[in-house]
């Protein structure tokens, strides 16, 4: 527990040092500090705490290649990288940004590259790579964990990102199914 504690403090203290909001990185169901007394297995504690940095990782990764973007493609880019995992849509991610999803889509093309669903799409496949690396999860679980609605299309989106299916990444991961 100590560890852990000490783990969040690091969090925090990175996330200050870079303006990162680190509530942002939290579920709306998350204190920090009682979440440890939450779980009850370490391998919880740890799911939770990898998926933590995870989230401070992309938000590190975005702010310092990106410190230009508009205030709503920040709040759009920090509301994808905390709900990714669910089934959010443009008219959400722009709702929660205070624009329209027109707008939101116009900007979002100009300041990050990418469309909206690509972006979506790639945040979700590179938190898959993460968990097929980690090999606790079945792909189907992935697949659910990362916010795809279907196996079909994960797999699709998978393969075109990155040039293997998912089957195919686990193996070089060392993992089977």
């Amino acid at each position: 527990r100590l560890v852990c504690a000490e783990l969040i403090n690091i969090l925090n203290k990175v996330c200050q040092e870079n303006g990162i909001d680190a509530s942002s990185l939290y579920s709306v169901e998350d204190v920090p500090y009682s979440m440890m007394e939450k779980y009850e297995t370490l391998r919880d504690i740890k799911e939770w705490v990898l998926r933590l940095y995870g989230q401070l990782l992309s938000r590190l990764e975005f702010v310092r290649f990106h410190p230009s973007l508009s205030k709503a493609t920040q709040m759009a880019v920090t509301f994808i990288q905390k709900n990714y995992h669910q089934d959010i849509s443009l008219t959400d991610v722009a709702a929660h940004a205070g624009v329209s999803p027109s707008y939101l889509s116009r900007l979002f093309k100009e300041e990050c590259g990418v469309g909206f669903a690509e972006y979506m799409n790639r945040t979700r496949i590179k938190h898959a790579k993460w968990y097929i690396e980690q090999g606790e999860y079945k792909l189907s679980e992935v697949v659910s964990r990362v916010g795809f609605n279907n196996y079909n299309y994960f797999f699709k989106v998978f393969k075109k990102m990155e040039g293997v299916t998912p089957l195919e990444y686990e193996k070089t991961c060392g993992h089977t199914g």
